[in-house]
């Protein structure tokens, strides 16, 4: 991935308008959900995500979460349930890409002070990419490890500069420092915030609480002004065995979900429970044997037959095809039809043009 490329991308991950391909290289973190702003009250804080073809391809695609204070616990609600808790809330992407193009990043941090943030890309031979970070019109040393951590976000809190860190290279943006505390002309470093998975999109200081959250393409986390981790939200996917829709979950350790319930978001809203209660016949050996990143990484016309057990969902596939709009390309569809193997799929089997 260029330069131009692996900015715009991580454009996409931090909430700006979301640019998304089938063609483009698996990543399991393109399917977890990216948060766009948060929203607080006395018991629960609010997480909405951007609107993305990347984790919904008929649905609507704005996700909502709440998070109970009593139980520390992040839950998927629907936008009436959202709405109903949080009545006042405001949309605002922050931080944002930087309309002059001199920086990557703009936001504000707590009070309103702006920050300008000019990423570095490390890979392809590009050796001078120079990091800047200005908070209030004020160059700041970043006390990194390594000179290819990049900034991503930044807060403020009791005099302290938090700076959130991603690493920009060839395969996109990853994990890079965690979190970096640091006085605010960056003299010393007060704590280093390591243990979270993925690269940090934003900080954000809670008015109720007054603890942080740090968002990563992984998951949602709460620290302490003492800079500790108070609780670990990372996300996965899974069916709802009740209604048989896909939803996300979250846990304190990474987990893999069903990646079926990945799959389910890429077919129409309707068929998704009939979806679900036909993958809940494929028996759990053949099920392990079903790749995301093979599904995602299209076309391949020499990969292998899935099992036979997992023939009865290529109607849902050859339906959606049927489904998509002028200009929509089908070959992942038809590449997963042609994979159930059987006479009925074999017209699939050839890319379309």
């Amino acid at each position: 991935m260029n330069k131009t490329g692996s900015v715009v991308c991580f454009f996409a991950f931090v909430g700006a308008w979301p640019i998304w391909s089938m063609s483009a290289e698996y990543q399991g973190s393109d399917f977890l959900p990216e948060i766009r702003y948060l929203v607080f009250d006395r018991d629960a804080v609010g997480f909405v995500s951007h609107e993305s073809r990347s984790v919904d391809s008929f649905g609507s695609a704005v996700l909502h979460f709440t998070y109970d204070r009593g139980n520390r616990r992040v839950v998927e609600v629907d936008a009436g349930q959202f709405q109903r808790r949080f009545p006042a809330s405001t949309p605002r992407t922050d931080p944002r890409p930087d309309p002059s193009q001199t920086y990557d990043l703009i936001g504000h941090a707590r009070g309103g002070v702006e920050y300008k943030l000019k990423m570095k890309y490390c890979g392809e031979g590009v050796t001078d990419d120079i990091r800047k970070v200005v908070v209030a019109n004020r160059n700041v040393r970043v006390r990194s490890r390594h000179e290819c951590t990049s900034v991503s976000s930044v807060e403020i809190i009791d005099g302290q500069l938090w700076l959130g860190t991603a690493y920009s290279g060839e395969a996109g943006y990853s994990a890079a420092e965690g979190v970096i505390v640091q006085d605010m002309k960056g003299a010393t470093v007060l704590a280093r915030i390591t243990a979270l998975s993925g690269p940090v999109a934003r900080i954000q200081a809670d008015p109720v609480s007054n603890n942080l959250w740090v968002i990563t393409s992984d998951g949602i986390y709460e620290i302490s002004r003492q800079h500790k981790i108070l609780s670990v939200n990372l996300s996965y996917q899974d069916f709802d065995p009740a209604t048989g829709q896909p939803r996300y979950f979250f846990a304190r350790k990474a987990a893999h979900g069903n990646p079926f319930a990945v799959v389910s978001r890429w077919l129409p809203v309707a068929d998704r429970k009939k979806f679900y209660e036909a993958v809940s016949t494929i028996p759990t050996a053949d099920v392990e044997r079903f790749s995301l990143y093979e599904f995602h990484m299209c076309c391949d016309s020499s990969m292998p037959e899935y099992p036979a057990s997992f023939r009865i969902l290529a109607p849902f596939f050859i339906r959606a095809i049927s489904m998509l709009k002028d200009g929509e390309s089908p070959n992942i569809y038809r590449q997963a039809a042609c994979r159930m193997g059987g006479p009925e799929t074999a017209q699939y089997c050839a890319r379309a043009q």
